[in-house]
């Protein structure tokens, strides 16, 4: 393995040493401008509406098809805090034919869909 190591290491931009084998252990410093607390929050978001959509999907013993889901937010802070631009990511990781976001929460049992409630605190 360190032959493949040394060889991705000089594939490297920057490369603060002339070998990997010389190289001081990177500081965690060094990362902290990757660092981004909205980013950390969103990611948040996501993975509580995923598993509140898998979690309902288990209850309900849908575990091998893909349901179409409808979300719902309590808050207005919850449906601003939650990035709208990876729902197809949610779509996949929830394992669902499509999800909806809605403000207004009317339970509809003709729709074919499962309903969920997401509150920040939950």
């Amino acid at each position: 393995m360190p032959f493949i190591t040394e060889e991705l290491y000089q594939r490297l931009p920057y490369k603060p040493e002339e070998s990997i084998c010389i190289a001081k252990y990177p500081e965690s410093d060094s990362f902290n401008r990757f660092e981004s607390t909205e980013c950390e929050q969103q990611v948040q978001s996501l993975m509580h509406v995923i598993h509140a959509i898998r979690s309902i999907k288990s209850n309900l013993d849908y575990k091998n098809t893909k349901p179409a889901a409808k979300i719902y937010f309590k808050t207005e802070e919850t449906r601003v805090a939650f990035p709208c631009d990876y729902l197809e990511c949610v779509q996949a990781l929830a394992k669902c034919q499509r999800v909806e976001i809605t403000n207004d929460y009317e339970s509809d049992e003709n729709a074919q869909m499962i309903e969920g409630v997401v509150d920040a605190n939950t």
